[in-house]
C-alpha cells in the first residue's frame, strides 16, 4: 500500500518530464520510397502519434504523445538503420531543471538528459534560470546536434524558447 502511495504522489512529477515535438534533420533521404521507409519505421517507435516527412526539406517532423518515454538517440538510430544519417534536430522538451556538476540539465522520463546551453544573443539566461527556475519544471525549445561527444554525455541544447 504505500509504494502505491508513493508511486501517486511520484508519478505526476514525471508525467511531463519528456519530449514534445522533434524536427529531425536527416541527410541522404533523397527519394519518395525512402522517405516511405522512414516514416514507417518512425510511426512504430513507443509514443510517436504522427510523424510527417519533408522530402525537399529533407526533415522529420515528430509529434510525441502525453507521458511518452521516447527517447531522441532511437529516432536518430531508426534513421541509422533505414541508411540515412540524422543530424542536428529542433526539439521541444520539457522536465524539471537541476544543476549537476555545474551544469544546468532536464533529464527527461526515458532517463536522456540534456545539458541547457546560453541562448543565441541572450545574456546570462543561464544564470536567471539557475536562480529562478531550479528544481521547477520547465519547457524549452532549442537545437540539439548531430552528436554527442561521448555516448555517456548528456545531449546538448542550444536554447531557443522558453515556455511559462
Amino acid at each position: 500500500m504505500a509504494r502505491l502511495i508513493l508511486f501517486l504522489l511520484v508519478a505526476p512529477l514525471f508525467a511531463e518530464a519528456q519530449l514534445l515535438e522533434v524536427k529531425q534533420t536527416i541527410y541522404g533521404m533523397d527519394c519518395a520510397p525512402c522517405a516511405r521507409g522512414v516514416e514507417a519505421s518512425l510511426k512504430r517507435l513507443d509514443g510517436v502519434q504522427a510523424v510527417t516527412i519533408s522530402l525537399n526539406n529533407g526533415t522529420a517532423e515528430i509529434r510525441l504523445a502525453p507521458d511518452n518515454r521516447q527517447r531522441l538517440g532511437e529516432i536518430r538510430q531508426r534513421i541509422s538503420d533505414n541508411g540515412f544519417s540524422a543530424k542536428e534536430a529542433q526539439v521541444k522538451l520539457s522536465g524539471v531543471l537541476r544543476e549537476k556538476e555545474g551544469k544546468l540539465i532536464i533529464e527527461v522520463e526515458s532517463g536522456e538528459v540534456y545539458a541547457l546551453q546560453q541562448f543565441a544573443d541572450a545574456k546570462n539566461v543561464l544564470e536567471q534560470l539557475r536562480k529562478s527556475k531550479a528544481g521547477k519544471h520547465i519547457t524549452v525549445a532549442g537545437v540539439v546536434a548531430e552528436a554527442k561527444s561521448t555516448p555517456d554525455a548528456p545531449w546538448n541544447i542550444q536554447v531557443t524558447q522558453l515556455f511559462d
